[in-house]
C-alpha cells in the first residue's frame, strides 16, 4: 500500500463569543522557555499592570507545571486585565491543577470580560479532562481483530506545546480506531517486543501510526490545520504511506485554540477513515 491522501476546503463558520483580542495580540510576542518561571512570577508583583500582564502571558507560554501557583494567585490581582491575562494563561498552560482556582475565581468574579475568559479557560481544561480516557485507551486483540495498531506520541511543528496537541490528536485517533470492531489498539508506549508477541499470538497485522501536527495557520478570517500521519507496518517498520489531511474553517478572526482542536480532531478522524479503507 502506498498512499498519500489530502483533504482541503472543508469550511464552516465558527463563533466562540467574546475574545480578549488585546491579550492574544500581546501573547504573540511572548518568549517561550527563555526565562525561569520564578523570574516571570516576580513580574506578577510589579507595580505596572502592563508588566504583570506580560508576566502572566509568559508564564502561560512556559509549559511548566510550576507556573500554575503564581497564575492562580494572579487571579486575585486588583486590575481586571491582569486577572484576565492570568485566566487566559492558565487556559493555555492546560494543567489540570489550574482548574480549581479558575472555578473558584469564576464564582466570585464581577467583571464581565474577566468572567468570559475564566469560563473559556475552565471549559478548555474540562474538555482536556474529558479527552484523557480516549487519549489513553487501548484494546487487546480479540477473535474479531484483523489489525493491531500502535500510535506514537504526536510530534509538533507549531508554536503550541507538544503535550497540548498530542492530547487532542491521541484522543481523536484512538477513539476513531476503537469504533472499528476489526481494529485492536496497543497501550500507549507498549514495548516493541511485547507488541510483536501480541500480534503474533493473535495472528493480526501490526501497524504503527506516527502523527505530526505540521501547521496551524491563519489567513484573514480563515484557519487551517495540517496533520501528517506516517504509516508503517509494525514492528518491522516498513513504510506504507502517508495520510495528510488539511482542514480549514472560516470565520476565525483571532488565534482560537478551541477551533484549532476541532480541526485537529476532524483531521485525525479523516485520516483513520482513510487508513481503515485502505486496509480492507
Amino acid at each position: 500500500m502506498a498512499l498519500v491522501w489530502r483533504v482541503s476546503g472543508v469550511r464552516s463558520v465558527w463563533s466562540w463569543g467574546l475574545l480578549l483580542v488585546a491579550l492574544l495580540g500581546t501573547w504573540a510576542g511572548t518568549a517561550h522557555g527563555q526565562m525561569q518561571v520564578d523570574a516571570l512570577a516576580r513580574r506578577l508583583r510589579d507595580p505596572s499592570f502592563q508588566v504583570r500582564v506580560q508576566g502572566a502571558l509568559s508564564l502561560g507560554a512556559s509549559d511548566s507545571s510550576q507556573a500554575v501557583a503564581p497564575l492562580c494567585a494572579a487571579l486575585d490581582d486588583r486590575d481586571a486585565i491582569v486577572r484576565a491575562a492570568a485566566a487566559a494563561a492558565l487556559g493555555r498552560l492546560r494543567r489540570s491543577d489550574g482548574l480549581p482556582c479558575l472555578r473558584q475565581r469564576l464564582a466570585k468574579e464581577s467583571n464581565g470580560s474577566v468572567r468570559s475568559q475564566l469560563a473559556r479557560s475552565v471549559r478548555r481544561l474540562e474538555q482536556d479532562q474529558a479527552l484523557l480516557p480516549d487519549a489513553r485507551a487501548s484494546r487487546a486483540p480479540t477473535r474479531a481483530s484483523r489489525w493491531y495498531v500502535a500510535v506514537d506520541e504526536a510530534s509538533n511543528k507549531t508554536s503550541r506545546p507538544r503535550r497540548d496537541v498530542d492530547l487532542v490528536v491521541q484522543a481523536a485517533l484512538r477513539r476513531k480506531l476503537l469504533a472499528e470492531p476489526k481494529a485492536s489498539l496497543a497501550p500507549c508506549g507498549e514495548d516493541k517486543e511485547v507488541f510483536r508477541r501480541v500480534a503474533k499470538e493473535h495472528k493480526v497485522r501490526g501497524f504503527l501510526l506516527r502523527p505530526s501536527v505540521e501547521a496551524i495557520s491563519y489567513q484573514g478570517s480563515s484557519l487551517s490545520v495540517a496533520l501528517r500521519i506516517t504509516l508503517f507496518s509494525y514492528p518491522d517498520m516498513a513504510l506504507q504511506g502517508e495520510l495528510v489531511p488539511t482542514m480549514s474553517m472560516s470565520g476565525i478572526n483571532a488565534p482560537d485554540t478551541e477551533a484549532e482542536d476541532k480541526l485537529l480532531q476532524m483531521a485525525a478522524e479523516r485520516a483513520i477513515d482513510s487508513f481503515l479503507a485502505s486496509t480492507r
